[in-house]
């Protein structure tokens, strides 16, 4: 079986914190986007005929529709893209449809919803993740973001009356911090959000902590030194204690944490999710979308993948980026093993990894065990709770870092 990503790269405003590959529709020539939009399904709809003709043997288990910001296609374009891919792939036994959405503009979000809730209400999972990210009014305006917490109440309201038995709704949220009162530190807004969870409207969650990379605005802005950014927005250590009242909050109300920023009531978990995580073959469709193929889809061993990054060149047909294959070498594939393992809280034999391991892994491993990070018995670990929470540095101790 294999698994389809199809990356819609529009988004009204980049959020000053995106480090994702997006198309700000304000950087579009005025009078050319709808135009663009167009081009771009129609470039979509060719690229996975394209690929249907190698793979089309192929059953599909799940199709994952992110970006970007998706409904920015409009609804009409948006169905027309769902139905090809139900058409044109063998999607009998699909597991999961996945659509990306921000609530934006509430209206025609909410008709999308209940208009694919009759069209496809034969499918076994249609799951809608919402990328609601914040409370805080402050964050979402200076993020760039559409809509404030007064509106989201009745957004989720309204939302919450389309739930239908096949539909799932998972909601992101980011950890930040400031040093004002803000978010679920007021009292209004922690029992919101206490009753958001415990209502069991959504499904599952998403939770991250706020990271910069170089090709996001706020890294890159000139005024916004990192010295600067942690005064407005938290060092490290304030946005994973931020991070724990949302965990805490998500997790007492019956949600289970089955991979390492997701978190669901049982049998609601993300297969996609799962996808990527047990390296299951996917295909990527759109620009700049990445794929992975197991040695069951490519005779010369795994690989990765990406398309090419240029519009021009997408749209004019030419997809793959060749430049970017990559071959997985056995101990490469043995790396994504540990990691899958670590990140799904599963046990990680450690005699079965020597080439990878750090010579003095043994007295970290002794101290996270003592730290109740991990649990250790000499040669087999696996990461508690709270180590969930310090992944990265438990990794980057115990495991070599790759050249």
């Amino acid at each position: 079986m294999l698994s389809l990503y199809i990356h819609i790269p529009f988004c009204r405003h980049k959020c000053t914190y995106c480090s994702f590959f997006v198309l700000p529709e304000e950087q579009v020539e005025e009078g050319n986007l709808e135009g663009l939009k167009d081009e771009y399904l129609q470039a979509l709809i060719k690229e996975m005929r394209a690929l249907h003709e190698q793979y089309g043997h192929e059953q599909i288990r799940t199709i994952y529709i992110w970006g970007g910001t998706p409904y920015q296609l409009w609804q009409e374009r948006l169905l027309t893209l769902i139905d090809t891919l139900l058409e044109v792939w063998d999607c009998e036994f699909l597991e999961e449809l996945t659509v990306e959405i921000n609530p934006d503009p509430f209206d025609g979000v909410l008709g999308l919803i209940k208009e694919a809730s009759v069209r496809y209400k034969n499918l076994y999972k249609l799951r809608w993740s919402l990328g609601i990210q914040t409370f805080d009014d402050e964050i979402l305006k200076a993020s760039k973001r559409n809509y404030w917490f007064n509106n989201l109440i009745n957004f989720f309201r309204e939302m919450q009356q389309l739930k239908q038995p096949n539909v799932s709704y998972n909601a992101d949220f980011i950890a930040f911090w400031k040093f004002t009162d803000w978010g679920l530190r007021t009292k209004e807004k922690r029992e919101f959000f206490t009753k958001l969870v415990d209502s069991q409207m959504f499904d599952g969650f998403s939770l991250y902590t706020l990271e910069l990379f170089p090709w996001s605005d706020w890294y890159n802005d000139a005024h916004q030194t990192a010295k600067a950014i942690q005064q407005q927005y938290g060092t490290p250590e304030q946005i994973i204690d931020e991070f724990h009242i949302l965990k805490n909050i998500i997790e007492y109300w019956w949600n289970r944490r089955y991979e390492l920023s997701n978190f669901a009531r049982l049998g609601q978990e993300s297969i996609h999710n799962m996808v990527y995580r047990n390296w299951w073959s996917y295909l990527g469709i759109g620009i700049n979308s990445a794929s992975y193929l197991s040695e069951k889809h490519n005779a010369d061993g795994p690989v990765r993948y990406k398309n090419t990054h240029k519009r021009k060149e997408y749209l004019a047909g030419n997809y793959k980026d060749t430049t970017t294959i990559e071959p997985l070498s056995p101990q490469e594939q043995q790396r994504e093993k540990i990691l899958f393992l670590l990140r799904t809280g599963q046990p990680v034999q450690l005699d079965q990894y020597e080439s990878l391991l750090e010579p003095e892994r043994k007295t970290h491993c002794t101290h996270f065990a003592e730290e109740w990070y991990i649990l250790f018995d000499e040669n087999t670990i696996k990461l508690t709770p709270q180590g969930m929470d310090v992944y990265n540095h438990i990794v980057t101790e115990i495991f070599i870092t790759p050249a």
